[in-house]
């Protein structure tokens, strides 16, 4: 199916498995491309999901082995709670970990797709951090009342998120 859109390269050999077939998307072209081979595949009965991430790389995965989707299966198996979970994240192929009900930490140097989405949706159990990286993930930690503010930070005028 791919091979109907000369805007998407093949990855390398490396990059790809029997579950995943991995793209990038010409520079050049227009982002209706990554919808339109969703369109194309979901009319041809192909149970497939199209994944865009990093303003580049397209992914093809069978529908419903998503991260958001394993996420959701490793809280059932573990009877998990979904208030036991933070998702943390910063890539478009994080978008279906934020689409679960946990609560989640995207980092400030998340990725356009990232932001995009969650600008979008703007759910209340989201916090989008100041900091990025594993900083950002340690202040969502502490949003979300999970690790103490640190009374050394307090010391170095530095306020609680």
């Amino acid at each position: 199916m791919a091979s109907y859109f000369p805007a998407l390269i093949p990855q390398p050999d490396s990059e790809q498995t029997p579950y995943k077939l991995s793209f990038w998307l010409d520079m050049d072209a227009p982002l209706e491309v990554i919808h339109d081979l969703q369109d194309l595949l979901t009319f041809t009965g192909l149970q497939a999901e199209v994944i865009f991430s990093n303003e580049r790389d397209v992914d093809i995965i069978p529908k419903n082995s998503n991260k958001g989707e394993a996420t959701a299966y490793l809280q059932e198996l573990l009877q998990a709670q979904l208030d036991a979970t933070i998702i943390c994240g910063g890539s478009g192929n994080d978008i279906s970990l934020f689409q679960q009900p946990s609560a989640g930490i995207i980092v400030a140097n998340a990725q356009t797709e990232l932001l995009w989405w969650y600008y979008k949706t703007h759910y209340p159990w989201h916090f989008l951090a100041h900091y990025p990286g594993a900083a950002g993930i340690l202040e969502g930690l502490i949003y979300f009342n999970i690790l103490p503010f640190p009374n050394s930070w307090r010391a170095m005028g530095y306020a609680p998120p």
